[in-house]
C-alpha cells in the first residue's frame, strides 16, 4: 500500500485490526492490518492543517487533537469523522492527547490545558487558563494515578486532579538545572514511572514522572508533591575543544563540551534477565 500524503504521528492500532494513520494534508487512512487493505481515507481537516498527533482508540472510534484547534473522531468501522470545537479554547493543539478510563486531556500551543469526557468533546469538565502567560506547550499530557502532568516549553511543571482539575503543585525546572544563560527547554513528554518493591512502592502503581529537558538533563518528580527525587546531566556524546589562548598569551586547558540533547520521550524496558527497570532515552 503506498500513501499519497507523508506520515509523521504514530500509527495506532485498534482491538479490532484497523490501523489507524495520520497523515498531512488533513488525510487520515484506516487499514486493514491483516491484508494490508485500505478501509476508508477520510479527510478530517482543512489541508492545510496537517494530522501531526498519535489518535486514541475508545470504544473502536480514533481520537485525537488537530492544529486547527479541534478535536477529532473518526468511527473505525464507518469511516464518518466529527469535529468538536470547545467554546473554552480555540488554540491549536500540537501534541497527542491523554487517555485514561473515560476522560481525555488536551494541551494546547497557548499554555491551556482542557480535560473533556469521551462521551462529550465540546464542553471540557475542567479547563485551566494561565494567567498572562501562552507558554506553548509542546510537550505531550501524562496521567499518572488520578493526576495530570503537564510540562510546558520553558520547563513549568504543573499537576493537576484529572477529575477536577484542582492544581495540585508547580515546579520550575529551570530553578534546578541551569543558569538562565542556558535556558531549559522541554519537548519531549513526561514519563509515568512505577514503584519498585526494592524501595517499598506498589511496582503496579505509578508515583514519579521522568522528565526529558532538549539541554540533556534528566530530572525525577513526585507525582505527589513535585518534590525532586533525583536529576542528572547526560554525557552521552562528548568532544574535546582545543586549548584557548588567554589574553597574556597563557593557553587555557582543553575543555570537554557535551552534546547530548533530547527530544524525543524516553520510554520505558522491563529487562528480563533481572526484572529491572530501565529507562532508555533518546539522544
Amino acid at each position: 500500500l503506498e500513501l499519497q500524503e507523508r506520515v509523521v504521528a504514530s500509527l495506532t492500532l485498534s482491538p479490532s485490526g484497523t490501523l489507524v494513520v495520520p497523515c498531512f494534508g488533513g488525510i487520515m487512512a484506516l487499514i486493514d492490518v491483516t491484508t494490508g487493505l485500505a478501509k476508508h481515507w477520510i479527510e478530517c481537516s482543512s489541508p492545510e492543517y496537517d494530522l501531526k498527533t498519535t489518535p486514541v482508540i475508545v470504544n473502536e472510534t480514533a481520537i485525537f487533537s488537530s492544529s486547527d484547534g479541534s478535536l477529532i473522531q473518526v468511527a473505525l468501522d464507518s469511516g464518518i469523522c466529527s469535529k468538536f470545537t470547545s467554546a473554552s479554547s480555540s488554540s491549536p493543539s500540537l501534541t497527542n492527547v491523554a487517555l485514561s478510563k473515560n476522560t481525555i486531556v488536551v494541551c494546547r500551543k497557548s499554555g491551556e490545558v482542557s480535560a473533556f469526557s469521551t462521551s462529550n468533546l465540546s464542553s471540557p469538565v475542567w479547563h485551566f487558563e494561565p494567567s498572562g502567560d501562552q507558554t506553548p506547550i509542546f510537550a505531550s499530557p501524562t496521567i499518572v494515578g488520578d493526576r495530570v502532568v503537564v510540562v510546558n516549553v520553558t520547563g513549568t511543571v504543573r499537576a493537576w486532579s484529572l477529575a477536577s482539575g484542582q492544581l495540585y503543585w508547580t515546579f520550575d525546572i529551570s530553578s534546578l538545572v541551569l543558569p538562565a544563560s542556558n535556558p531549559t527547554l522541554v519537548f519531549s513528554s513526561p514519563v509515568a514511572i512505577p514503584g519498585s518493591k526494592d524501595d517499598q512502592r506498589d511496582p503496579h502503581q505509578s508515583d514519579r514522572v521522568v522528565i526529558g529537558c532538549q539541554n540533556g538533563t534528566l530530572l525525577c518528580l513526585s507525582a505527589e508533591d513535585g518534590s525532586v527525587q533525583w536529576h542528572r546531566p547526560l554525557h552521552t556524546r562528548r568532544r574535546l575543544l582545543p586549548q584557548e589562548t588567554d589574553d597574556d598569551g597563557m593557553g587555557s586547558q582543553p575543555r570537554i563540551e557535551s552534546k547530548s540533547q533530547i527530544f524525543a520521550t524516553p520510554s520505558l524496558l522491563i529487562l528480563p534477565s533481572t526484572s529491572t527497570l530501565a529507562l532508555c532515552v533518546p539522544t
